[in-house]
């Protein structure tokens, strides 16, 4: 069962960022082709952020997400949500699907698809020493290990920036 949530997952972050990019794209053209501006520019801002992140992320995976929400997301989000139900004229129900999909999307992708198969880690827990590591450069160098039994001896955190410059 655990891997075909898994296989769901992997699948459902493709179709998302493919349907984000298409409709930011399509608003995109919408908008040169000179049509209702604030309408358009709402749906652009709804699709275009998430797809913008995710498709960097699949770019350059290193980037770490700083909380769990992604309220720095939900603003504009909500934002182009709100621009285009307020610009849209009611002869048109397609600009609001649109925002509307992509917010939903959204929605699924932080408090489901993010947070989907997290185990509490009994090794990792705020203060709590970490368990004996090494750290390597790109090369395989060792630069540092944890080579004594005091959990308190730390590495310099020089050498932590030594390690990420070299990332």
């Amino acid at each position: 069962m655990k891997v075909l949530l898994n296989r769901l997952k992997a699948a459902y972050v493709s179709i998302y960022m493919t349907v984000a990019s298409v409709i930011a794209a399509y608003a995109a053209w919408q908008l040169l082709q000179g049509h209702d501006v604030l309408t358009w520019a709402g749906v652009l801002l709804s699709a275009a952020p998430m797809a913008l992140v995710i498709g960097f992320l699949m770019v350059k995976p290193v980037m770490a997400r700083t909380n769990a929400d992604l309220p720095e997301a939900h603003v504009p989000i909500a934002a182009g949500v709100a621009l285009t139900a307020w610009g849209s004229s009611g002869d048109s129900w397609l600009p609001l699907s649109l925002a509307l999909i992509s917010y939903v999307g959204f929605l699924l992708y932080v408090y489901w698809y993010s947070r989907y198969g997290r185990l509490k880690s009994e090794s990792l827990t705020v203060g709590k020493p970490l368990p004996a590591f090494t750290l390597t450069d790109k090369q395989g160098t060792v630069v540092w290990t944890h080579e004594t039994d005091n959990y308190r001896v730390r590495p310099e955190p020089e050498t932590f920036l030594e390690v990420i410059r070299a990332i």
